[in-house]
């Protein structure tokens, strides 16, 4: 079973609510928080390096969503621990 990507599983999110994580109007923007909250999310696990993350456009509404690959800084070997939600309303995998 093939599984849905990152655009595909916002965009569906967007059929059930409008807002279904946080969205920016630049591509730019979306990248200075994503450097951002990468920084304070591996900060927050005691990680060594910032938490993995990708910048989406959603053509269907004109916007920019950031991404975060929660799962694999909750599996280094350096993680600590801690609490989950700490991306905030952001897209984590």
């Amino acid at each position: 079973m093939r599984r849905m990507t990152v655009l595909e599983r916002i965009t569906a999110r967007l059929e059930e609510t409008a807002t279904p994580c946080k969205l920016y109007k630049s591509e730019a923007t979306a990248e200075r928080v994503g450097e951002k909250v990468a920084l304070q999310a591996s900060n927050h696990f005691q990680s060594n390096h910032p938490m993995n993350f990708i910048v989406v456009h959603v053509p269907s509404i004109d916007k920019y969503a950031v991404a975060f690959d929660i799962n694999e800084l909750v599996n280094r070997s350096d993680c600590n621990g801690g609490y989950l939600g700490v991306c905030g309303h952001h897209f984590t995998y």
